[in-house]
């Protein structure tokens, strides 16, 4: 599953603006139940959610790339980004131009975090939160000034062309590097792009005698699939185009 140009925000909370227990506040969910799945996050933000902004779900090899998270985990027990996987499973996530920044005093340090971010992901263009500021591999700091406003009380919304308005909350600057962060496109005809073609291979159904007692363990509740829930602004495989 590939989620392309979206935003969550604010999943956690009532629209009285209260937090609850009820679900577990994160934004973009990529898998579940320790399951391959290689669903990829493309130019997307995360901001002020109640828990993780971003997280793999366990999934040991989903992709983020081109995206920016901050000022998420309100509830002051989590990250902006969080990768793990049970360990018997090979480690494959694979990010790149990642911009993570909090300045709300409650978001945990991800990096070298056990479910945070391996140090293995840190590279010249990913941007992870160590607990005090943002850093890359090279020591550059990430700075608020890369964007041009970080005021939450701008919210997000879409234009009647169906691309998303952020009102200049978390667009990129001038100041920042080209190659981390997501940048939408606010002006322009939003267009669904479609997935590549598959081959579906026809199998003839095979009726197999079994005289043993059968126990169906089918996972109609599993949540191995990606979710994007709550607060988000988009559509997954949303592109816009000027």
């Amino acid at each position: 599953v590939t989620i392309k140009n979206c935003i969550a925000f604010r999943n956690g909370f009532t629209e009285s603006g209260k937090g609850y227990g009820d679900c577990d506040g994160n934004g973009f969910k990529l898998g579940g139940e320790n399951m391959y799945g290689g669903h990829k996050l493309t130019n997307s933000i995360s901001f002020n959610n109640y828990a993780k902004g971003i997280t793999s779900n366990s999934c040991p090899d989903c992709e983020v790339t081109l995206c920016t998270a901050y000022n998420n985990s309100l509830n002051g027990k989590a990250y902006n980004v969080s990768l793990y996987t049970r360990n018997a499973n090979r480690k494959a996530w694979k990010v790149s131009g990642m911009l993570s920044v909090a300045e709300n005093g409650s978001t945990i340090g991800e990096l070298g975090s056990s479910n945070g971010v391996l140090y293995s992901l840190k590279s010249a263009d990913n941007y992870f939160f160590d607990g005090a500021a943002s850093y890359n591999s090279k020591g550059i700091k990430a700075s608020s000034a890369w964007f041009v406003s970080t005021d939450m009380s701008v919210l997000p919304t879409r234009n009647e062309d169906g691309t998303i308005d952020m009102h200049g909350f978390l667009e990129i600057s001038n100041d920042a590097p080209a190659n981390a962060g997501a940048r939408l496109v606010t002006r322009g005809k939003a267009v669904s792009e479609q997935p590549a073609v598959t081959t579906v291979v026809d199998v003839k159904p095979m009726a197999v005698e079994n005289t043993e007692e059968v126990t169906d363990n089918t996972n109609a509740g599993s949540s191995a699939a990606p979710a994007v829930v709550g607060g988000v602004i988009g559509i997954a495989v949303l592109a816009a185009i000027g």
